[in-house]
């Protein structure tokens, strides 16, 4: 009896070791840069006075965390040599660290992509069914999407190792994210949706850009030819700063054209986040671990919040 009682408890604690790895393996944090942008365009749509189909905005969640899924799962596999040989990675550089700890095995993490790649194929074949003649170049935007995600370090492109994966996540978790979102509710891409984007977009590319610091050492080791190895940290530390500069600008663009002055006075905030990055830069914070891992932390907060002043303005 005693026996069969520690095997339960032992087998429960197990099982919930397990799942705790499979979570963090699945990076849920690093979903918000996807997610947030995608809210913003379906909100700006629907603040526009369009009507609302929820079952395929419901669809296009599920799809869109199902690319990202897809792309960290990859990503977990394809740069297991590169995060085994980190030592300067934190809490956002460096991957989850369940694949070089042993907490779950480097066939866990293919499995999961294989299945990700399979869910995306049920909600398109879904989507082909229900919604394609209504939507039709959602099909476009996702199959671009999953192309700059999945490949960003899957061969044969591996575009983190190319060096322009940075670009490609601009691309991808910017723009495309909030136009699709946009395009969703309303059918068509405006002028809005285009001025929205741009706070994102560089927001996105600055999270990517300081996260590689921690791994420079790794990254360049294995021949991962991102930004920060071409460039090196310095040279590096000054297109961050343009960037972050470019997010509370843009921010501040997209609040006075989308939503007026309100929008404009909202977005400051934005502003004040990407000058206090810029001061912690400039000091040379980046150059030690602690206060980098911070940098890396209000970076992924700054690209959090910079397309909602003019939606908010509009909720107002």
């Amino acid at each position: 009896m005693i026996r069969k009682v520690y095997g339960f408890f032992g087998l429960r604690y197990y099982m919930r070791r397990k799942l705790i790895a499979f979570l963090k393996l699945s990076r849920l944090p690093f979903l918000t840069p996807g997610i947030a942008p995608f809210t913003a365009g379906i909100l700006l749509g629907i603040l526009k006075g369009y009507s609302v189909d929820i079952r395929l905005i419901i669809l296009s969640y599920i799809g869109l965390i199902l690319i990202m899924l897809a792309t960290y799962y990859s990503n977990e596999y394809y740069d297991y040599e590169t995060d085994r040989i980190n030592k300067e990675y934190n809490r956002f550089s460096g991957g989850s660290r369940v694949l070089p700890e042993g907490e779950l095995s480097r066939d866990t993490a293919f499995k999961c992509f294989v299945m990700a790649i399979v869910g995306i194929f049920i909600v398109a074949l879904i989507y082909f069914l229900f919604f394609f003649k209504d939507r039709p170049f959602l099909c476009v935007m996702a199959i671009i999407g999953l192309i700059a995600g999945i490949f960003y370090t899957t061969p044969p492109f591996q575009w983190a190792y190319m060096g322009i994966g940075e670009i490609t996540i601009l691309f991808a978790y910017g723009f495309l994210t909030v136009l699709s979102g946009y395009y969703i509710v309303t059918g068509k891409i405006s002028w809005e949706s285009l001025f929205l984007s741009l706070p994102p977009a560089f927001g996105v590319f600055s999270v990517i850009l300081i996260n590689e610091f921690p791994d420079y050492l790794a990254d360049k080791t294995v021949g991962k030819n991102n930004l920060v190895v071409r460039f090196g940290k310095e040279l590096s530390s000054y297109i961050y700063i343009l960037t972050v500069l470019l997010t509370g600008f843009t921010a501040l663009l997209a609040g006075f054209m989308i939503s007026g002055l309100i929008g404009l006075v909202i977005a400051i905030p934005v502003v004040l986040i990407s000058l206090i990055l810029t001061s912690k830069v400039i000091k040379g914070e980046y150059r030690v671990p602690e206060k980098l891992e911070r940098i890396c932390a209000l970076t992924i907060v700054l690209d959090a919040v910079c397309a909602y002043p003019p939606v908010l303005a509009m909720i107002i």
